[in-house]
Order: C-alpha cells, then sequence, then structure tokens
C-alpha cells in the first residue's frame, strides 16, 4: 500500500477469467481447467502456479501469468517457482522484481547452472557486468560446456573493457555451440 492506495492491481475476477479464455484462442482452454483444478485444491502448490502462469505466457497473457502465480508468492518460495517469477517480471518490464528474484532462486539453488545463467543475462541487460560475469562464472564452474553462459562471459568482459577475455570467451561459446 502506498498512502492507503493499492499498489498492485487486484486480483482478477473468476467472470473475467472466463472471458479471458473465451477470447483467447492461443490458450488450451483444456490444459487451463485440469491446473486450475489443482491450484483449487491446494492454493499454494508452486508446481501447478508455474504450469498455470507458463501456459497463459504461452498464450501471450502476461499479465494474467503473473496474477495466477503471485497468490503463492512468499519469502519462503522454491528456487524453481522464484525463476518463472523473475523471468515473468523481466517479459513485463520489472527489472528490480526480477533480478530479486533471480538472485534468490541462485542463492537457494547454487548447483543449478540455468538459474545463475539467467541472473548472468538480467545483469547484463541492466548494464552491471561485474556481477553478471561473477554469475556467468558460476553457471560455467557447474556446466563449462554450457555455451550461454560462456557467451554471458564474453559480453561481460566486453562491458568490462577486457577485450581479451572476451574474445577468449567467445571463442570457447561459438566452439560449445558447434559441438552441440
Amino acid at each position: 500500500l502506498l498512502l492507503g492506495v493499492p499498489t498492485e492491481p487486484p486480483a482478477p475476477e473468476p467472470s473475467s477469467l472466463a472471458t479471458l479464455f473465451r477470447e483467447s484462442a492461443a490458450l488450451d482452454l483444456d490444459q487451463l481447467a485440469g491446473i486450475a483444478l489443482r491450484i483449487a485444491a491446494a492454493p499454494q502448490d508452486e508446481q501447478a502456479r508455474i504450469e498455470m502462469g507458463c501456459v497463459l505466457l504461452v498464450g501471450g497473457e502476461a499479465h494474467w501469468a503473473e496474477q495466477a502465480m503471485l497468490p503463492a508468492f512468499h519469502p519462503g518460495a522454491g528456487a524453481s517457482f522464484l525463476r518463472v517469477l523473475s523471468g515473468l517480471w523481466a517479459v513485463l518490464g520489472r527489472m528490480d522484481r526480477a533480478l530479486d528474484a533471480a538472485r534468490s532462486a541462485s542463492e537457494r539453488a547454487p548447483d543449478v547452472a540455468d538459474y545463475h545463467i539467467h541472473h548472468a543475462g538480467l545483469l547484463l541487460n541492466g548494464s552491471d557486468p561485474g556481477l553478471a560475469l561473477l554469475a556467468a562464472g558460476r553457471a560455467i564452474g557447474l556446466e563449462p560446456g554450457n555455451a550461454v553462459a560462456w557467451r554471458f562471459a564474453s559480453s561481460a568482459y566486453l562491458s568490462l573493457g577486457l577485450t581479451a577475455e572476451a574474445i577468449d570467451a567467445s571463442r570457447r561459446a561459438a566452439a560449445l555451440s558447434q559441438d552441440q
């Protein structure tokens, strides 16, 4: 709340969701109905919320995807939930929230390279190449053969003015991309 005024949009009404589902040809209604039943049975089920958010996002409904996920958002949310929510917030342009969620996901699951790669990408977009390089380095440490992690490291090196390191990382990424 900001001066007594809600800062978040209100939760969607069931009737507005029904209208959305009827109007969007891109949404798989049977799939959504099955997920909705799982959410009704267990409202805090993070996996069901992730699935609902992903289906809505793929259907072009990023705002509704966020609304589907937010009821399960809490300080102890799981790493995979935070990773998906971070990506969703990035799509919606909420970069501060996206970065916080990505950092939390990386901290909660430090052995998952994808979370560090995602975090590195957001940090690069946010013009923080030093932290992006650290995140990419963590991913490379976990998965030395991950071409995306090497590309992010290369971009970070270049942004830091470390041209020789950027070229080396870029060559490594290119070689790995050819192997895959």
